[in-house]
């Protein structure tokens, strides 16, 4: 794939990853989450770009995608919540390693 094609790919995976998170908040009825995700969006697509945050590979996150919605069908909040931070951890990682201002404001 040429450059153009691996950013639109990227593009695709995350739009869809947010969608997928949305929904969930949606769903949830949690309009804090839902609103929350719509303002840190813009920032966490920017910085998922720049820095390329999450190199997890996509069939990672779709089986973490999976294994969340299950739990919540399921209604099992405490197996929901370990999936959710595990599916997290390369974000907190990142954010726990590079939160200095001079960082943030490059």
């Amino acid at each position: 794939l040429n450059e153009c094609e691996r950013v639109f790919e990227t593009d695709q995976r995350v739009a869809k990853d947010f969608a997928f998170h949305q929904a969930i908040a949606r769903g949830a009825h949690n309009p804090v989450i839902a609103s929350l995700l719509l303002v840190i969006t813009p920032d966490v697509l920017k910085y998922y770009q720049k820095y390329k945050v999450c190199s997890v590979p996509s069939e990672e996150v779709i089986r973490e995608h999976r294994n969340l919605l299950r739990y919540i069908k399921e209604r099992n909040a405490e197996a929901a919540a370990d999936e959710l931070r595990k599916h997290l951890s390369s974000l907190y990682e990142f954010s726990q390693t590079h939160n200095t201002v001079d960082y943030v404001m490059n």
